[in-house]
């Protein structure tokens, strides 16, 4: 981490916008962020969440195509960035580095894999369930998840008022706590 710029990011800020190529390789050490998609309706749905100690932009930086979602601070956090000098420097004389971006990459690609196949293969409530406990998986359990229901829905892929009623079902038995329409 000494090697790259550490930057302070409030929560509501963007990191990295949708459609920019990246010259650089992030690194969440605090906070939480959320990946998310706009629409061609100009809605805005949320794809995925970036938990502390996780590398995000990997593919892109490799790649250097234009991302095709945004990234924004859930709440407050601390990214540090690697520039594309740096980061080749840095795999060129470091082998294990490249075997760390092997295994986020192959992570996300577990879990995208296992997102499709719950999405064809279980109900719209373990869906919603199992999109929640994806969410705070590794979390703190009184940590709170800044969501609305549409972005769970989102997650889950339903609709929100399916999200909505797996939520106040999960509240009745004690098993979340929300504020209104989150």
């Amino acid at each position: 981490l000494a090697r790259g710029q550490r930057r302070s990011v409030p929560a509501g800020a963007v990191v990295r916008r949708q459609d920019e190529v990246s010259n650089e390789l992030f690194y969440l050490h605090e906070g939480l962020l959320r990946q998310t998609l706009i629409t061609a309706d100009g809605g805005e749905k949320v794809i995925g969440m970036v938990k502390p100690g996780c590398v995000f932009g990997e593919a892109l930086f490799i790649h250097r195509c234009p991302a095709l979602s945004n990234v924004i601070a859930v709440e407050a956090s601390v990214v540090y960035s690697f520039s594309r000098p740096l980061m080749e420097r840095l795999l060129a004389t470091t082998p294990g580095l490249w075997a760390q971006i092997a295994r986020s990459l192959s992570f996300k690609v577990r879990v995208l894999t296992t997102q499709i196949w719950i999405m064809t293969s279980d109900t719209s409530t373990m869906r919603v369930r199992k999109a929640l406990y994806a969410l705070t998986e590794g979390v703190a359990s009184r940590t709170p998840i800044d969501l609305t229901q549409q972005a769970i829905a989102d997650l889950a892929g339903v609709h929100r008022v399916t999200a909505t009623a797996v939520l106040a079902d999960l509240r009745r038995k004690g098993v979340v706590q929300s504020a209104r329409g989150r």
